[in-house]
């Protein structure tokens, strides 16, 4: 009885494992808008075998952060514009208050981490290195979002992020090459109000970063609809 027991919690424990290898791949912006998503390359991500890939596929579709098809594929849904911009709206809200209580409990050992991974996200950007630019945009969100010690607040975050993670992909390379211009390196502006306790500048340099990089997406989202339409004769120029 022990040993079936513990036959149950080691699988149980692996389908979680796999279940959240996926999510943060999708917060990361490992997978595209649209992509399909095979079990056997998810199995071969994370070492495991098709069962707890398929159990973690059925449980996303099930939580409608991926669709399932007729054909029993699996896609990042793509959204409309619309849909992108409310995601911006409530992230905004959530982003901000647990960036202000941050902002209250933060050290300076965890300024000066946030400062290193900032520091490697510029170096994956001067290099052009696309994979290691989105996984430093999410480890840098997170290890501050963190500090706040919400758990329920932050798996909010997690979840908006399962929808709007895939859309970073939407920022490579003309938004990025933008930003550089525009805002420039706004995480170091963060990093410094956060050591001089300056919460208004924390959260606005937050609310700037959500609200851009998110209206940005829509837009491209928004104009790939009408081009679609243009193609099938659903929208006249003149």
């Amino acid at each position: 009885m022990k040993e079936e027991f513990e036959e149950v919690t080691e699988t149980s424990a692996l389908r979680e494992q796999v279940y959240l290898t996926i999510c943060h791949a999708l917060m990361r912006g490992d997978f595209a808008p649209g992509q399909k998503i095979t079990i056997r390359a998810l199995a071969s991500m994370t070492g495991t075998s098709l069962t707890p890939v398929r159990d973690a596929l059925n449980r996303l579709v099930a939580e409608n952060i991926l669709r399932g098809e007729a054909n029993r594929s699996v896609i990042v849904p793509t959204l409309t514009g619309q849909e992108i911009r409310e995601l911006r709206d409530i992230r905004i809200v959530n982003e901000t208050f647990a960036t202000k209580i941050a902002a209250a409990k933060i050290s300076g050992a965890q300024v000066q981490s946030l400062r290193e991974i900032a520091g490697r996200l510029n170096v994956a950007r001067t290099k052009g290195d696309k994979e290691l630019d989105l996984k430093a945009i999410y480890e840098f969100q997170f290890t501050l979002y963190e500090i706040s010690g919400m758990p329920l607040l932050l798996k909010i975050i997690r979840n908006l992020w399962l929808k709007s993670g895939p859309y970073l992909h939407l920022l490579f390379p003309d938004y990025i090459d933008q930003l550089k211009g525009s805002r420039g390196d706004w995480r170091a502006r963060l990093c410094d109000a956060l050591e001089s306790n300056d919460v208004d500048v924390a959260c606005r340099e937050i609310l700037d970063d959500v609200n851009d990089a998110m209206t940005y997406a829509a837009a491209v989202s928004d104009a790939a609809v009408s081009y679609r339409m243009i193609g099938k004769g659903g929208v006249r120029l003149s």
